[in-house]
C-alpha cells in the first residue's frame, strides 16, 4: 500500500498516471479493510488497524528514505527496482490474480522499453531480466505442481 501511495505522487507527471496508481491504492485499501472485519474480533480490530496505518507510514519513510539514496528524475528507476523487489516474493506465493498482475506489470514496463528504450535502458538490463525471470518461475510452475501434488493424492485415496 505505501508503494501505491508513495510512488503515485512521486513518480507520475499525469493525472491519468496517478489515477491509475491510486485505483490500485483504493483496491489494496478495500481488501484490507475486508480482511481486518473478516479475520479479526471487534475488539482487536482498531489495533490492527492503527498497525496496518502505521505499516503504511513506515513503507512511505523507507520509500522516501530510498529515494533520498539513489535519487533519479522522478524517482522511476528507484520505485522500479522496488517494485520489482517488491514482486519476487509474491511470485512465490503464487495465484492466478498474482501471476496476471505480474505479467501485466512487466510487460507494461516492457512495452516502455521496446517503444522507448532510451528512457528505460535498465529495464532490459541482464539483472532486471533475471528477476523477472526468477519471479515468474514459481507463477508458471505453480499449476503443474499443484496437479502432480493432487494427483499423487488421488491415488492414495483411491
Amino acid at each position: 500500500m505505501a508503494y501505491e501511495i508513495y510512488y503515485a505522487f512521486v513518480t507520475t507527471s499525469t493525472t491519468f498516471e496517478r489515477l491509475c496508481f491510486l485505483v490500485w491504492f483504493a483496491l489494496d485499501v478495500s481488501f484490507a479493510s475486508v480482511a481486518v472485519l473478516a479475520a479479526y474480533p471487534q475488539h482487536r480490530r482498531k489495533l490492527v488497524a492503527w498497525r496496518l496505518v502505521a505499516g503504511v507510514v513506515v513503507g512511505i519513510a523507507c520509500f522516501h528514505a530510498i529515494c533520498q539514496i539513489w535519487p533519479d528524475e522522478r524517482e522511476q528507476v528507484t520505485a522500479y527496482w522496488t517494485g520489482l523487489l517488491l514482486q519476487l516474493p509474491i511470485g512465490w506465493g503464487s495465484v492466478v490474480t498474482r501471476f496476471l498482475g505480474c505479467v501485466t506489470a512487466y510487460l507494461v514496463f516492457f512495452w516502455r522499453y521496446w517503444n522507448v528504450p532510451s528512457n528505460w535502458p535498465y529495464v532490459g538490463s541482464f539483472l532486471s531480466v533475471a528477476i523477472i525471470a526468477v519471479t515468474m518461475l514459481p507463477e508458471f510452475a505453480y499449476p503443474f505442481i499443484y496437479i502432480h501434488v493432487y494427483n499423487k493424492e488421488k491415488q492414495k485415496t483411491s
